[in-house]
């Protein structure tokens, strides 16, 4: 589970510069519900999930392509990557 938001809850990863593989299926994904029998979904605002990686070359088992950006599991779970941007040489 990595940087994935279940149960009310925000999930958070954020990797910069280097070459990662990430292994997993959660990677960035938000639940689209909440169990009742844990949280009033009305009262906890639903879940929320980002996993940002910044440069290098990245690899990633749930299919997500390098320099990419996606939405996972709803519409609140984010898979970024983007590219090491350089300034004006």
């Amino acid at each position: 589970m990595m940087g994935a938001g279940a149960q009310g809850s925000l999930g958070v990863l954020l990797d910069s510069l280097g070459n990662d593989t990430y292994i997993g299926g959660s990677q960035g994904s938000a639940s689209p519900t909440v169990d009742p029998t844990y949280h009033n979904a009305t009262q906890c605002g639903g879940n929320f999930s980002f996993l940002v990686d910044y440069g290098g070359t990245d690899k990633y088992s749930t299919g997500a392509k390098n320099n990419s950006f996606n939405t996972r599991g709803s519409a609140s779970g984010f898979l970024i990557d983007r590219p090491l941007e350089t300034g004006p040489q």
